[in-house]
């Protein structure tokens, strides 16, 4: 049994929460990306139905994620144009997150960081 303030404390962290998140958030639910026939993700889904991290290990895997090769960071060209890859959950969840929350170095002309 809940206790009665659990549900509204619950509700006052998720609006926090999406008050934070990016405005590029909400293209996720746009028709163009979730339309469950004509949507970017459908149509990756179906082109790419298995996990790309897996097959480059050997291992066969539906995938259930739809992702963004390169980070959009908002950009909306990236998001709607940019290349996509289908991952499993673990490989979406932990192994990509990952490698996105890595800092980034900026490489000069002469081929060192910045």
């Amino acid at each position: 049994m809940q206790s009665s303030g659990s549900a509204s404390s619950k509700r006052e962290r998720d609006r926090r929460y999406n008050k934070r998140r990016p405005f590029s958030h909400t293209w996720y639910k746009q028709p163009e990306w979730c339309h469950p026939i004509s949507g970017r993700r459908a149509l990756q889904l179906k082109a790419e139905p298995n996990c790309r991290m897996c097959a480059k290990a050997g291992i066969v895997k539906p995938g259930r994620n739809v992702d963004h090769i390169e980070r959009h960071g908002g950009d909306p060209v990236k998001f709607w144009q940019g290349a996509l890859q289908t991952l499993c959950d673990h490989h979406h969840n932990s192994v990509k997150q990952s490698m996105e929350r890595k800092p980034r170095l900026t490489i000069g002309s002469d081929g060192w960081p910045v």
